[in-house]
């Protein structure tokens, strides 16, 4: 393994022999021995020769295997890095062998760090806790989620006494309103109601339950609501975030009109919902909705946003479409 050590900035590339060989140690107990800034650089640069097809996808899951071992926030980069480049990617249901790969390593790195900050430990744990567990939430680890809500709860039983770290401010109540049911996220909602705090508005849009969310949609638009001055961030963010739910998506749809903020109109409304769904049939419904209700221009612009959001979802399915393989088939 000197070789290893060799390593300066500029990526190197082995044969598959040897790539062999550097997972198999990076996933034995001495995988330490090889430097931090090494260990980083290993993952960064298998993922360079990965996307440039010069790396086989069953060498590159043996590599990143060792990052569930990982202890040190320098070498997790690469990984949370690779995470944000091809978050749009896991929308695609063929994914779903990566995301619980990914999962399984996020699973052990949590039980390293664990939930609880501990009064003694520096920043960098903080923060990589805080890193790991929003990936994590994000991959729908389920006791992520929950210990987030619970979390969640304490704080709004005794929001006096209970103390947030900052480090899992999002976290905590993002993940945390998640799983929630209608009586958390109405507790939630009276706090606002109290202290005006436009964050919490938007961590009230984070709920995954379609009738909660349909529901925040009408409160939020009434021109009586106090809430209503925040309407356009709350819709926008739904859109964002909750246009792949199909029971949100038919309501917005059916009721596009209504819930269109003074602020913008219906074409760019629906525009916001093309370039945040990820699957050609939802596209197609959008498609038929608007052959339904616009004309002219409206029509035809809104013809061509559609098109080309199918172009750029193929586009992005196409670019990784060589690393979706059977099960079966990876390691």
């Amino acid at each position: 393994m000197l070789i290893i050590f060799l390593i300066g900035y500029f990526r190197v590339n082995y044969d598959d022999s040897s790539w062999k060989k550097i997972a198999n140690y990076l996933n034995s107990d001495n995988y330490t021995k090889i430097h931090v800034l090494n260990r980083a650089s290993i993952i960064d640069d298998a993922y360079h020769f990965l996307i440039t097809h010069q790396l086989d996808i069953n060498i590159f899951l043996e590599l990143a295997n060792y990052l569930s071992q990982e202890i040190d926030l320098v070498a997790l980069y690469p990984m949370f890095n690779i995470l944000e480049f091809t978050q749009g990617f896991y929308n695609f249901p063929e994914t779903d062998y990566y995301k619980q790969f990914i999962l399984n390593i996020l699973d052990k790195l949590i039980k390293s760090v664990g939930y609880e900050e501990d009064p003694v430990e520096n920043n960098l744990t903080k923060l990589k806790r805080a890193m790991i567990l929003r990936w994590a939430c994000n991959f729908g680890h389920s006791e992520c989620k929950k210990t987030a809500n619970v979390k969640l709860n304490e704080y709004i039983a005794n929001p006096e006494t209970y103390r947030v770290p900052s480090d899992l401010k999002h976290w905590t109540y993002c993940n945390g309103i998640k799983e929630a049911n209608i009586s958390t996220w109405n507790k939630l909602m009276d706090m606002y109601l109290i202290n005006h705090n436009a964050d919490i508005l938007e961590y009230l849009t984070c709920s995954e339950n379609p009738d909660i969310l349909i529901s925040f949609i009408n409160k939020s638009a009434l021109n009586d609501s106090i809430i209503q001055k925040n309407y356009y961030s709350i819709i926008s963010s739904i859109i964002q975030y909750h246009s792949e739910k199909d029971a949100v998506l038919n309501y917005m749809l059916e009721n596009l009109k209504i819930i269109t903020p003074k602020e913008t109109n219906e074409e760019r409304m629906l525009t916001g919902i093309i370039y945040s769904v990820y699957s050609l049939e939802r596209l197609d419904k959008i498609r038929d909705f608007v052959e339904s209700k616009f004309e002219g221009t409206a029509f035809e612009d809104l013809q061509r946003t559609i098109e080309r959001r199918k172009s750029k979802l193929i586009s992005i399915f196409n670019k990784f479409s060589s690393f979706i393989i059977k099960e079966n088939n990876i390691l």
